[in-house]
């Protein structure tokens, strides 16, 4: 995919920060609440990881506009002046912070054709091995969330990803 058009990115951005606002402060509730439960310290919101979730919220709702198909990916694949570039999680967050980590984990889901709560993102991630893993980390000190809402096909789609880093 060949970006052609940055402004559309930005608006994908700045929507992207802005909606799912009350998702997220519940999230980060509902979250701490199920570390609690699980004998594990709380974490704190970052600003940046939620830059770095929401721009790859964000990349996977601009991809899928321009597909037939639904897209969820944990990489970047964007051709920029002919170079192929992959973005993997770290890559997204030591763009936005390049403060060195240790440890980073993302987790990413697709909700099609409704609405959603933070509870029901939560549930899904702990109903998932791997996920509920990247959930449960004691590395995990601090986290992110983006949220991008978009149309496909006059579907509503939406996009998560959590970024939980040392």
């Amino acid at each position: 995919m060949k970006i052609v058009n940055t402004g559309i990115l930005l608006i994908l951005l700045t929507f992207g920060i802005l909606s799912g606002v009350s998702v997220k402060s519940d999230f980060y509730y509902d979250y701490n609440r199920y570390r609690i439960t699980n004998h594990l310290d709380t974490i704190i919101t970052d600003s940046l990881l939620e830059k770095a979730a929401c721009l790859h919220s964000s990349y996977m709702a601009l991809l899928n506009t321009q597909t037939d198909s639904f897209i969820i990916s944990h990489y970047e694949n964007i051709k920029i002046d002919g170079m192929v570039n992959f973005f993997y999680p770290h890559d997204r967050v030591y763009a936005i912070d390049p403060t060195k980590r240790y440890h980073i984990a993302e987790n990413i889901t697709a909700i099609y054709n409704g609405d959603f709560t933070a509870d029901q993102i939560l549930t899904n991630w702990i109903n998932s091995p791997v996920h509920n893993e990247a959930l449960l980390s004691i590395k995990n000190k601090r986290m992110g969330l983006g949220i991008m809402k978009f149309k496909k096909n006059d579907i509503p789609c939406t996009y998560v990803t959590l970024l939980l880093t040392d």
